[in-house]
């Protein structure tokens, strides 16, 4: 390191020396590799490597910037270091290039050296695991991928593929083959031509086949296919590009501030005769338009829909007095499915349809038109007249998934007696949640229950609801003594099922899936236990009533389990 405690020194030109090397029995020009960490001023100060073949009579620089792997970086010519490392390295890398003239020389020197100028010094450069070493005489390495629309959100129907790899051997090479995959798919495979590439040489490769980038995530791997490669280990480069919208349900109140992603010309705020923090804007005529861009947020499914509040109060008075719309102000919601490129416009509130309040006023509009696409959504204001605030309050786009994932856990009930219970649970929805019960109890859990068929609908802060039906068993537990436990979840099921069993104490237990006739449908392995989890999959059985026998060092106890679509 330049220095382990601090910053390098202003004005600091230092060397770090190497012993002398005997390189005169080689024919190939030798590889330096090494690993390499900087911080220095960017544009200012930098690290370099120098070579002398005479025994340090005489110094050269190693490399220029598009050479090698992880070589140089930037040509600093404010302080004349020329081609040099500088700025961040963003942790540690590995860097590599030819000793260029060193082969046959019998006293070659190395130097890493730093120069800075008077002003700004930083943590400078630190340098490690190095090897000199005869190099492959066919070696191309794959190291860097970009893809033309890899910084735009939405990502392309037609992006290309940029793959940047490196000659790290000792020969030219021409009319070879280089490979993109995306996520695990079949290659894509292509002749470079009549291109050739030079030992350090970086080149850069764009893929004419081109591929849709759009509303997806994509693991990208771009490989080098040379015969007679000598290393296959370094030919592969990874690369991961997100192009996925925000997820849906989006609720924004902001009470947290003014959230990521989102852009507007407004401020947050609990002023102006709001309870509560709101997204706002003071329009007169010198703020005729107020625009507020939500993340874009997908996929879009049946029943969703977007609800916001708002409202329009007037600046004197300090929001207690509300606007009257006057000419062409209004408040416009559009929606983009191409990530901004068109809008469309889906709502307007204007002085024909809005009613005068200090009140928030909520409004919804179905996202049926947008099903299945990501939406970008976009409120506008648009001022005409007056002196007025524009307030925006909590923005959603609530989606119901088609199957909360419901399931219940229940205790049966003892024959004649109505001590059963059954307690839901939720895998899909947005908490908290709402529970009735066609008992009258609106509780999760409800106890007290016989032996019967019962429902429960599950209504979740969003508004959106599903349906469980809950059967309850004829409890046997007592003919297996010590039986603590014997649960099946989800009952009724729409195929996969779980069957939970606990006993005070170890014996040799096994379950039966049995249907009404009494047919054995499957059996689990016997196994001595306390405690046992087995799954059942009625995924390829008919809908019905089927039969759960527990047995216990020979005496059994059975439930019953529903089947339903």
């Amino acid at each position: 390191m330049t220095n382990l405690d601090g910053p390098y020194a202003p004005g600091e030109l230092s060397y770090l020396n190497s012993p002398c090397f005997d390189f005169s029995d080689l024919s190939n020009d030798p590889v330096i590799e090494f690993s390499l960490i900087y911080v220095t001023e960017f544009d200012y100060d930098g690290g370099f490597l120098e070579m002398s073949v005479d025994d340090g009579g005489n110094w050269v620089r190693v490399g220029a910037i598009g050479e090698g792997l992880n070589w140089y970086n930037f040509d600093n010519e404010n302080t004349d270091l020329g081609h040099v490392w500088s700025g961040e390295s963003g942790g540690w890398v590995t860097a590599r290039h030819r000793l260029p003239g060193a082969a046959g020389k019998a006293s070659v020197r190395l130097r890493f050296g730093i120069g800075a100028d008077a002003f700004v010094h930083l943590d400078g450069m630190g340098i490690d695991d190095v090897r000199v070493f005869e190099p492959a005489e066919k070696d191309l390495a794959g190291f860097d991928i970009q893809t033309e629309a890899e910084n735009d959100d939405c990502g392309k129907i037609d992006d290309t593929v940029l793959f940047r790899f490196v000659n790290l051997g000792a020969q030219p090479q021409t009319l070879f083959e280089l490979s993109y995959a995306l996520n695990g798919a079949a290659a894509v495979t292509e002749n470079v031509g009549a291109v050739t590439v030079q030992p350090d040489e970086v080149f850069e490769y764009i893929f004419t086949t081109p591929f849709d980038s759009r509303d997806g995530v994509f693991e990208i791997k771009c490989w080098t296919k040379l015969a007679g490669d000598g290393d296959l280990t370094n030919d592969t480069a990874t690369y991961v590009i997100d192009h996925l919208p925000g997820p849906v349900p989006v609720f924004e109140d902001f009470e947290a501030g003014f959230p990521a992603g989102w852009s507007s010309n407004g401020s947050v705020t609990s002023g102006h005769n709001n309870a509560s923090q709101v997204l706002f804007l003071r329009m007169n005529n010198s703020n005729q338009t107020f625009t507020t861009d939500m993340a874009r947020a997908g996929f879009i499914s049946p029943g969703d829909s977007l609800r916001f509040d708002y409202r329009f109060v007037n600046f004197a008075g300090g929001g207690t007095v509300a606007t009257t719309l006057g000419g062409n102000t209004r408040l416009e919601v559009l929606i983009s499915t191409d990530c901004g490129e068109n809008f469309q416009t889906a709502y307007i509130i204007n002085s024909a349809n809005h009613t005068p309040s200090v009140a928030l006023q909520t409004a919804a509009i179905d996202l049926m038109p947008y099903i299945g696409l990501s939406v970008l959504v976009r409120f506008r204001g648009v001022w005409s007249a007056g002196d007025f605030y524009l307030d925006l309050d909590n923005i959603n786009i609530r989606a119901c998934a088609p199957d909360m994932q419901l399931s219940a856990e229940t205790v049966p009930a003892d024959p004649g007696q109505a001590n059963g219970s059954a307690t839901v649970s939720v895998g899909l929805g947005n908490p908290p949640y709402r529970y009735a019960w066609n008992t009258g109890d609106s509780t999760q859990t409800v106890t007290g229950l016989t032996t019967g068929a019962f429902t429960v609908t599950v209504t979740d802060d969003f508004g959106c609801s599903d349906v469980l039906n809950v059967f309850i068993g004829n409890s046997s537990a007592n003919e297996i003594p010590g039986l603590t436990r014997f649960a099946l979840q989800p009952n009724p099921t729409n195929g996969m099922a779980t069957v939970l069993v606990a006993l005070d104490y170890f014996a040799d237990v096994q379950v039966h899936l049995l249907d009404l006739t009494g047919r054995l449908v499957w059996s689990s392995a016997e196994v001595r236990s306390d405690n046992l989890s087995e799954t059942l999959d009625l995924s390829n059985h008919p809908d019905g009533l089927y039969l759960i026998r527990l047995t216990a060092d020979g005496r059994s106890v059975t439930r019953k389990l529903v089947k339903n679509q």
